[in-house]
């Protein structure tokens, strides 16, 4: 998982869910606490799944009802088939009913899943199976916004059977189960006024609903092996979680937090990190290690300036010039000249996602500026590099570390504590 867009301030001590004295002596193979010293209020997820979106359609087979939060239940029924859901003058149409709220809620009496369809390109997406329920909110008088509320050990279930290959190890789903519980509780304490805590995709993590098969298998079971622990660091005010940030592979080093997000580096965040084990998506994927790739000026222009205004001013670039790099060698800043003569300075991070994260998969490799292209060569890792690796944890897994060995080794000085 890439954290691409989302460029939070992860402050250091912005978040309280956990108070001081809760980390635990280690036991177990997973070296979790022995039992819980700080409890926390758990409540649903709030995961943006549609965005803007002008109608999907919905099913429930079993009971429902449909609500209002200001003012209770709406409708109900004894099942609910393909319906579709949309936007239109200021209500909410669901099939030929419609009311006129800010907000409204769908949900099953149960456990029986909903399934949602959108619609791409004037066909019906293949349908995706939910938890929980579904909540939709104003955007305009056309447009919506669409969540799932849902379980926190469900929404964990869900991400990491998205964010892990099936044939990943069980050690590195129970370390992803932790990173992915971890991050979802920061978020949710700092967007606790927000309509949403997180996004379904690379821009916080990726979630695909109810999860099925191998990966789903393994993703339940890592769930229940860690249900409840989360990341903690010995923070100035005590023990607290953070942002824990993690892509998919490194590329040999990690890097700092402050690199790419505007935050102070804490140290499980601080990067530096030496990692051999994401060798081990050789031969399987282009995470480690990737081919050289270009792209045209004109196009980079145009995808630079649709991402930041400031871009706009220098006209067509000329070309792209390193401004700062870390230790190992990784661009931190560059400079955009274009041929006006004007510049402006990016984040390397920024400049990746402008251009897009299948042309430059990483900010570790060498920027070549060419008559026409601006190419990218000697491509090293995938992702943003901070925090864990997911390619080093499966090759850890592999070699027989345990997963609170694998999260203490990508977080330097991060402690598992039992969060609930």
């Amino acid at each position: 998982m890439d954290h691409r867009r989302f460029a939070v301030a992860c402050a250091l001590a912005a978040t309280a869910l956990l108070g001081g004295g809760c980390r635990e002596r280690a036991r177990s193979p997973l070296e979790l606490p022995d039992h819980a010293r700080a409890g926390v209020k758990v409540r649903d997820v709030r995961v943006l799944i549609l965005e803007a979106a002008n109608e999907f359609r919905i099913r429930i087979n079993g009971p429902y009802e449909i609500r209002s939060p200001s003012t209770g239940v709406l409708a109900e029924g004894e099942s609910l088939p393909w319906t579709k859901v949309s936007r239109t003058t200021g209500d909410f149409a669901i099939g030929d009913r419609r009311w006129t709220t800010a907000v409204i809620e769908i949900a099953p009496r149960g456990n029986t899943a909903i399934h949602v369809s959108r619609l791409n390109g004037g066909v019906w997406s293949a349908p995706l199976a939910y938890p929980g329920a579904i909540r939709c909110l104003r955007r305009s008088l056309t447009t919506m916004d669409v969540l799932n509320l849902v379980n926190i050990e469900q929404y964990v279930a869900g991400v990491i059977a998205c964010e892990l290959y099936a044939s990943f190890h069980p050690e590195a789903f129970r370390a992803q189960a932790v990173a992915a519980r971890t991050y979802a509780l920061y978020q949710m304490a700092r967007q606790a006024n927000a309509d949403y805590d997180v996004k379904a995709t690379q821009a916080s993590q990726v979630y695909g609903g109810i999860p099925t098969g191998p990966a789903g298998r393994k993703a339940y079971e890592a769930v229940n092996h860690t249900r409840g622990i989360v990341c903690t660091w010995s923070s100035p005010t005590g023990e607290r979680i953070f942002c824990t940030f993690y892509s998919a592979a490194c590329g040999g080093r990690t890097q700092a937090a402050s690199n790419v997000f505007n935050m102070k580096d804490i140290p499980p965040l601080a990067g530096g990190v030496h990692c051999e084990y994401c060798r081990e998506a050789e031969g399987k994927s282009q995470a480690y290690r990737w081919p050289a790739t270009s792209i045209d000026k004109a196009e980079l222009t145009r995808r630079l300036a649709a991402r930041s205004g400031n871009v706009r001013s220098i006209g067509t670039v000329d070309r792209v010039e390193v401004v700062s790099q870390t230790d190992g060698g990784r661009p931190v800043n560059l400079r955009v000249i274009g041929r006006n003569g004007r510049q402006v300075t990016l984040k390397a991070e920024e400049f990746r996602l402008a251009v897009g994260t299948r042309t430059m998969r990483s900010t570790d490799c060498t920027i070549v500026n060419g008559p026409s292209k601006v190419e990218f060569a000697n491509g090293k890792g995938s992702g943003h590099a901070v925090g864990l690796c997911q390619w080093g944890m499966e090759g850890q897994a592999k070699l027989g570390r345990k997963a609170g060995q694998i999260l203490r080794f990508y977080y330097p000085g991060c402690h598992l504590t039992r969060a609930y």
